[in-house]
């Protein structure tokens, strides 16, 4: 038996490879004899630059960074040489939600900055072909930060720049990218995005997001109409509406802000990532795909990366386990639309993870092979 064990980290508990480890190793407690292979995966988000750097050799590069709240600190990013030179920013790792307690939390004030500081870095090492990797963010301020760090003037009625964070951009009154730094248009960049949300709306990533970043509806309210003013002026200024684009959303909608002001192309971070991997590889002869991530729900279809190695599995007739750490609203639907069985540790989201989380995924993996040993 031909086992693929293909998880993307559980965000604020353990890596993708810790995860398909402890999932291995409940595996063969049930069946010794299967053939494992070990395929750690992310869309985007939390693992997404160790991922790529292990799988294809890349380069670890060093530079100083502000984190959430423009706090200082070394941060990693990636390079690649072949075929064309090409540098890899993720987001998760400068700004990145994990990185925060719970009472760090705050959309209303979280900046991506740090992230504009990084691609300077990498403008100066002579990079113009990059991968921006945009998921697991702490903010929600439609990369405005980002932008300002590359030299966007965001500035008030009175002329004065504006301050960090989503909920500053109420004050936004004029757009000037005359600063903006030159080596952008001499730049090819993507971004890898780990949700296929809008920048506005119900479904946007302030409605579906805040939530998770520490804003009360109060905050997300405040959030919604600060980020629509921002679409508003672009639209107004610029002549481009923001408010639907396909991805938009991903990572506070910075996404939607480096597309208009850096001219990235926006792609499904999961797709790409598969495809850099080249995840069909091991699916050749597989009896069995086991996907995992920390909590499975109806924003998993959104282009989470369960949900898409589970749609290439699919094509393949192979069936498809999810093995999570909670479930929550709408994981239903994914039983009738993508996964054969889906196993979790617990019933329900939970703040913090257990401490013996490793050990509890371990059981439940052993569990679910028990039960589909069966059939």
């Amino acid at each position: 038996m031909k086992i693929i064990i293909a998880p993307q980290a559980f965000k604020g508990c353990a890596s993708a490879q810790r995860i398909a480890l402890a999932i291995a190793e409940g595996v063969r407690r049930v069946v010794p004899q299967a053939i494992l292979s070990i395929v750690p995966v992310a869309d985007g988000g939390d693992d997404t630059l160790d991922i790529l750097l292990d799988t294809l050799s890349g380069t670890r590069h060093e530079t100083m960074a502000g984190d959430a709240w423009g706090k200082q600190k070394p941060v990693i990013w990636g390079s690649f040489i072949d075929p064309i030179p090409t540098a890899v920013i993720d987001m998760a790792r400068i700004c990145g939600m994990a990185q925060l307690s719970i009472a760090q939390r705050n959309p209303c004030l979280t900046t991506t900055y740090g992230v504009g500081e990084v691609i300077r870095a990498v403008l100066d090492q002579g990079f113009r072909r990059m991968v921006l990797a945009l998921g697991g963010s702490a903010t929600n301020d439609a990369g405005a930060g980002l932008v300002q760090a590359l030299g966007v003037r965001l500035l008030d009625a009175q002329g004065n720049e504006l301050p960090r964070g989503g909920a500053a951009l109420a004050q936004l009154h004029t757009i000037n990218v005359s600063d903006l730094d030159a080596r952008i248009a001499e730049c090819q960049i993507m971004a890898a995005c780990d949700v296929t949300n809008p920048l506005l709306g119900v479904h946007g990533a302030t409605a579906v997001y805040a939530p998770q970043k520490g804003a009360d509806a109060q905050m997300a309210q405040r959030l919604e109409c600060a980020v629509a003013h921002f679409n508003e002026l672009i639209l107004q200024q610029c002549g481009m509406d923001l408010s639907s684009l396909p991805y938009g959303g991903a990572a506070g909608g910075a996404a939607a802000g480096i597309h208009f002001f850096l001219k990235a192309k926006l792609v499904s971070g999961a797709q790409w990532v598969l495809n850099e991997i080249q995840f069909e590889k091991y699916l050749a002869d597989a009896d069995l795909v086991i996907t995992a991530e920390g909590c499975l729900d109806y924003q998993t279809i959104n282009q989470k990366i369960p949900w898409v190695v589970a749609q290439v599995a699919k094509k393949r007739n192979i069936p498809v386990v999810a093995i999570v750490g909670a479930l929550g609203p709408g994981h239903e639907l994914l039983l009738q639309q993508g996964f054969d069985a889906i196993y979790s540790v617990s019933e329900k989201p939970l703040l913090t993870p257990p401490p013996n989380s490793l050990v509890l995924l371990a059981n439940k993996a052993e569990a679910a092979m028990q039960c589909i040993c069966k059939k």
